[in-house]
């Protein structure tokens, strides 16, 4: 049986696999799915955001070389993963994701985002539709 490293989108958290997870382990195999630094229960800790802080975090918990699934950003740590510790990469899987940093207006609008998270404030309008396919907001408003 493999270890599968479960990587989230922004802004979410590792509970994004939590369907997914149960049936890997359901399967036989071993998952984790951790938040990362600054997501979920993770906290961002005294040093500026960076994502290859998030590389070495996860880096850490692998002893084994592992399937590694990044979605979004997690795509990005996966990545990052992926060039620093080739010999941890059992298989990459990049969800959403792209190779290249965000342009200004992506980046903008991850900054708005993350703001909006901080101070209370309704993160998810705006993006719904582009998380959310047309059936799926018909069918489950």
């Amino acid at each position: 049986m493999a270890t599968y490293l479960l990587l989230h989108a922004f802004p979410f958290d590792g509970s994004m696999w939590d369907e997914v997870a149960e049936e890997l382990r359901a399967d036989g195999h071993r998952v984790i799915a951790p938040d990362l630094r600054g997501f979920g229960h993770a906290p961002l800790g005294d040093d500026a955001p960076d994502l290859q802080r998030m590389v070495e975090d996860v880096v850490s918990l692998l002893d084994e070389p592992a399937v590694i699934v990044g979605c979004s950003m997690g795509g990005y740590v996966a990545l990052g993963i992926a060039g620093d510790r080739p010999d941890l990469v059992q298989a990459l899987a990049l969800v959403d994701t792209k190779a290249t940093a965000d342009g200004g207006v992506a980046r903008d609008n991850r900054e708005r985002i993350a703001v909006l998270a901080e101070t209370g404030g309704d993160w998810s309008a705006g993006m719904i539709d582009g998380l959310l396919g047309q059936t799926t907001r018909q069918a489950s408003p």
